[in-house]
């Protein structure tokens, strides 16, 4: 019988099934000059089709997006096209915000549960006692403090606006603008730029070189006033 095992084995790998149908079979083993009898129960195949074991795959990604690319493209997914992008023909674009700093303001092991780490964001011995992670008190006020700074951060920078009087009739250059009084400190006098420009010049020893020229004229309001050209 003990022969005849590794043949049903074979059978079963070519096309059988296991089915329940069990026998005891006796088997003689000599140790040490004693007989003893152990029974071994077994299954036997049987003539019936192979049933094939049905499997389901559960795909499991440890990548996701946020893993995998950096936080500059995925802000850019908030944010917009930058630059000239922006200017391109695409219809009409929705409202975008602007890209918040979530590093500003975080202290090492700060947390919004409290949880106290030994040697990160609390004493790693206490009274000669190694320490366990442990919940401690919410601190509010750091939270608050994160959302302030987070939003301080939300918020874009915009130019200071000049009085009309005081940004001159252009907003891309220096027209009409006021500089002040003049050096020598005369009261009441007030200077006034009327033009300013680049001007590039070519020449056969340095070449071409660029320098700005400027026309400025001063007064009092008073009828006395004065021109000059730098």
């Amino acid at each position: 019988m003990l022969r005849f095992l590794p043949s049903v084995l074979q059978r079963v790998h070519l096309g059988y099934s296991w089915c329940d149908i069990s026998f005891k079979c006796a088997s003689i083993l000599e140790t040490r000059g004693a007989l003893l009898s152990t029974s071994i129960t077994t299954l036997v195949p049987s003539r019936c089709p192979l049933v094939r074991p049905h499997f389901s795959v559960i795909p499991v990604r440890f990548s996701t997006i946020f893993t995998s690319l950096p936080a500059d493209v995925i802000w850019e997914g908030v944010t917009g096209p930058k630059g000239s992008t922006k200017k391109r023909a695409r219809g009409k674009r929705r409202v975008t915000r602007p890209k918040i700093d979530l590093n500003r303001g975080q202290r090492l092991g700060g947390n919004r549960e409290g949880y106290l780490w030994p040697g990160l964001n609390a004493p790693l011995y206490r009274q000669s006692t190694l320490q366990k992670v442990q919940k401690g008190d919410v601190n509010k006020d750091y939270l608050n403090k994160l959302e302030e700074l987070r939003n301080k951060s939300a918020v874009k920078k915009k130019r200071v606006k000049l009085p009309p009087l005081l940004r001159g009739w252009t907003g891309a250059s220096m027209g009409g603008q006021s500089l002040g009084p003049l050096d020598s400190g005369s009261p009441g006098f007030d200077t006034r730029v009327l033009e300013l420009k680049a001007v590039s010049t070519m020449t056969a020893t340095v070449g071409r070189y660029r320098r700005f020229s400027a026309l400025v004229v001063a007064g009092n309001e008073r009828g006395i006033c004065g021109v000059g050209k730098a």
